[in-house]
């Protein structure tokens, strides 16, 4: 499943990657030109936050709860 997040800054990074810690599956962001595990915290440091960035988990899991954790970043 793909969603579009919102990124602003360090203290978003930080909240992200706390609840995709969280997730026993595999969590991804994608820009433009990079894919980084959401896990990361140093691959999220990468992310250019003018691009626009989707929230990447796999079909088959229930991820509902990380998508309730994060409705603040998910774009509307």
């Amino acid at each position: 499943m793909i969603k579009k997040i919102n990124i602003k800054g360090l203290d978003d990074i930080k909240a992200i990657n706390q609840a995709a810690s969280d997730c026993n599956y595999d969590v991804w962001l994608h820009s433009k030109s990079t894919m980084v595990d959401a896990k990361s915290i140093l691959g999220l440091l990468t992310l250019d936050f003018n691009e626009q960035i989707d929230l990447v988990v796999e079909d088959g899991v229930n991820s509902k709860h990380l998508f309730n954790k994060l409705s603040d970043y998910i774009a509307k």
